[in-house]
């Protein structure tokens, strides 16, 4: 039972481990892919811009110039003795290659390559599973909204022959051009076919997965604490806020406390003494009236009473030192003739 488990144990292992080589396979390619071909050429290691051809069986190497002459024929694979691959540029001759012109729409220019593997049974007497293919973008229409996009396919097995070829001769691809292709970006098939890479580019490989898969795992994390920090420094500033916020309220409470307190007396003086308007009223209201509730206020005085002739006592108050007197309630008439009750409001002064 234990082996059955530890054989169990150990599929499941490799599984996993072919999901993850093939995921970070994928995210190298994807990396490679991203960057344009001439740069990809500069980075490449020990290249030397050396470019190399086959014809048949004969291979042929030159240097980026391309006098007439300078091509020259490699000896036999059997007098090339390397210990390490020799990295080249190889160019495909212009009759090995298909090219088409398509127009397609602007959204397809983020997923160029792989929508062009839908077009090329389309536009090509070939098969998509027959080909290498690559893809660029020549102009785009935005009025429009289109693209106008160029498709290059090469048979596999020519292909397969030819790096067969150069590989005898201990020679490695870094890049693979088309023979005349002076457009930008250049076609280059080798991210496409996942050729072999060099020793050194094998272990730059390594260290990316490794600093990959180190920066895939700890990026959720790096986000969740950067999430954090952000949070703890908008909780603070809130905090601070909500601090200087209520100082502010108290310190405008005690300001507004101040200022009544300044004004209070003030007000007072200003307004009538009560020993005045109680002579004004005194010597003002009739003696067919009687008062028997008086509040007196800052500028006027409300009152409530008895009067037999209530128009005699609102033209008497409305003379100096009383002004626009108003009655601030309906007059209820007294029982068989006797005297209404009143409530009015009278100004102190000018009335301005």
């Amino acid at each position: 039972m234990k082996q059955v488990v530890d054989i169990v144990g150990f599929e499941l292992g490799v599984r996993v481990c072919g999901v993850l080589s093939a995921a970070i396979r994928w995210w190298i390619n994807e990396l490679v892919q991203s960057i344009p071909s001439s740069i990809r050429l500069k980075l490449s290691a020990r290249h030397d811009k050396r470019y190399v051809r086959v014809h048949g069986e004969q291979v042929e190497i030159t240097d980026s110039n391309f006098r007439t002459g300078s091509w020259k024929l490699l000896p036999c694979p059997e007098d090339v003795r390397q210990s390490t691959p020799d990295p080249v540029a190889l160019l495909l001759p212009a009759a090995m290659v298909l090219r088409r012109v398509i127009e397609l729409p602007i959204a397809a220019k983020a997923t160029l390559h792989e929508t062009a593997s839908f077009q090329i049974g389309r536009v090509t007497p070939f098969k998509p599973g027959e080909v290498h293919y690559v893809a660029r973008t020549l102009a785009q229409d935005r009025l429009k909204k289109t693209i106008r996009a160029e498709i290059a396919v090469t048979p596999r097995e020519a292909l397969k022959r030819a790096l067969e070829s150069i590989s005898s001769y201990g020679l490695q691809p870094t890049a693979i051009f088309v023979e005349g292709d002076t457009s930008q970006p250049a076609f280059d098939y080798l991210p496409q076919i996942g050729a072999n890479v060099t020793p050194q580019t094998q272990s730059l490989t390594r260290w990316a997965i490794v600093v990959g898969a180190c920066l895939l795992i700890s990026a959720p994390f790096l986000a969740a604490f950067r999430l954090h920090l952000l949070a703890e420094k908008a909780r603070n500033q809130v905090a601070l806020a909500a601090k200087i916020a209520a100082k502010a309220s108290d310190s405008q409470t005690k300001l507004d406390t101040l200022i009544s307190s300044e004004s209070f007396l003030p007000d007072r003086l200003r307004g009538p003494h009560s020993l005045e308007v109680l002579d004004g009223l005194s010597r003002q209201i009739p003696d067919t009236s009687w008062v028997f509730r008086l509040e007196i206020r800052a500028d006027n005085a409300i009152m409530s009473g008895l009067s037999s002739d209530l128009p005699a006592l609102l033209q008497q108050l409305a003379r100096p030192p009383f002004s626009t007197p108003e009655l601030t309630s309906p007059v209820v008439q007294g029982i068989a003739g006797g005297p209404a009750r009143f409530e009015l409001r009278v100004r102190y002064g000018s009335g301005q």
